[in-house]
């Protein structure tokens, strides 16, 4: 799902400024993990506390086990399951500055700041290993969400600074030299991106 709202307003004859929104939600994303035949941990007010019960080894509970010494794996008859299905989303919001000046009637040039943000789910990177990629790659597959927060690929903000120039050709050239030399345009881009990162917890 995708939305855009902008709004433009001519300040000046050679003058336009345009502001808007752009914002995607992606629902229903693919997870993938080396195991879903895992030990599950119980949600506490501390977070998640994988358990530990008996028998004591050493003065020290067994981790896996549970408080009967049973494993508190899914299915404990079962080894490893890797697992893929479909149980993340994604969003994206952004902000975006558009300021557009004809500098002369041959030189048109605009300036635009985009702000984004991506919040990142356990879906948003690569699902396989990669050598690039900064994410987990086997999560927990009854808490997607539980390592929420910007994707590998996100930029935070990007300034973007362009010109046109159409370069003037003389009208006693005649039809060929005007058809060959004429309406000919000269472009330029720019563009400054930003890696300010606000991390949430």
């Amino acid at each position: 799902m995708q939305a855009n709202l902008n709004i433009q307003r001519q300040i000046t004859q050679d003058l336009t400024v345009k502001a808007g929104y752009v914002g995607s939600r992606g629902v229903h994303l693919l997870i993938r993990g080396d195991d879903g035949n895992m030990t599950i941990p119980t949600l506490t007010s501390s977070g998640y506390l994988f358990p530990c019960g008996p028998p004591q080894v050493a003065g020290r509970c067994t981790a896996g086990n549970t408080d009967t010494g049973v494993s508190a794996q899914v299915n404990p008859v079962l080894g490893i399951l890797r697992y893929i299905y479909w149980g993340t989303d994604s969003s994206y919001n952004a902000m975006y500055v558009n300021v557009q000046k004809r500098l002369s009637h041959q030189l048109p040039g605009s300036s635009s700041l985009p702000l984004g943000e991506v919040n990142r789910t356990t879906t948003r990177r690569t699902i396989a290993g990669d050598t690039f990629a900064n994410g987990l790659n086997s999560l927990f597959w009854f808490a997607p969400r539980a390592l929420r927060g910007l994707s590998d690929f996100n930029v935070g903000q990007s300034w973007i600074i362009n010109g046109l120039w159409d370069i003037p050709n003389s009208k006693s050239l005649g039809g060929f030299g005007n058809a060959a030399l004429g309406g000919w345009e000269v472009g330029s881009i720019f563009r400054i991106i930003m890696e300010l990162r606000l991390l949430r917890y």
